[in-house]
Formats: structure tokens, sequence, C-alpha cells
């Protein structure tokens, strides 16, 4: 009798956790529709022109050359060195 209770105690607590992470999920999808239906409305994006090449674009082919150093001395030589 204990254990078809604690096995129902656990389908509960379950329950009541995919409950919460579906409000949670519902709450935050309704928030970023209002926050971001600005951006959507009038078709412009965070990034300006002038930062997405002076620091974003630059910023990822940096961390991309970095990506390949490290896999390049992964495959070649066998070492997991990292360079900095």
């Amino acid at each position: 009798m204990k254990r078809l209770e604690r096995q129902n105690v656990k389908r509960r607590i379950m329950l009541d956790f995919f409950q919460y992470l579906a409000l949670y999920t519902g709450i935050f999808a309704v928030i970023c529709v209002i926050v971001f239906r600005l951006f959507w409305k009038t078709e412009t994006s965070f990034v300006w022109n002038m930062d997405g090449w002076t620091q974003h674009i630059r910023a990822l082919q940096f961390y991309s050359d970095w990506l390949q150093q490290i896999v390049k001395g992964i495959i070649e030589d066998g070492t997991w060195n990292i360079p900095l």
C-alpha cells in the first residue's frame, strides 16, 4: 500500500512540475511577443549596421578562427592546445 502511495506522490510531483513548466513557457512566450512586437512591426534589429560590422562580425570571425585552430590541433597533432 505504501509503495502505491509513493508512486502516486511521485507521479503527482512530476505532473505539477510539467504544469509549472508549461505555464512558465507560456508566460515567457507572451512576454517575448509583447517586448519584441515593436521591433517586428518596424522591421528593425537590435544590432545597428555599424555595430554589426565593427563589433559582432569581427568578433565572430575571431571566434571562428580560434575554434578552427583548436580543431586543427586535435586532428593533426592529437593535442588539446587552446591558443590564447
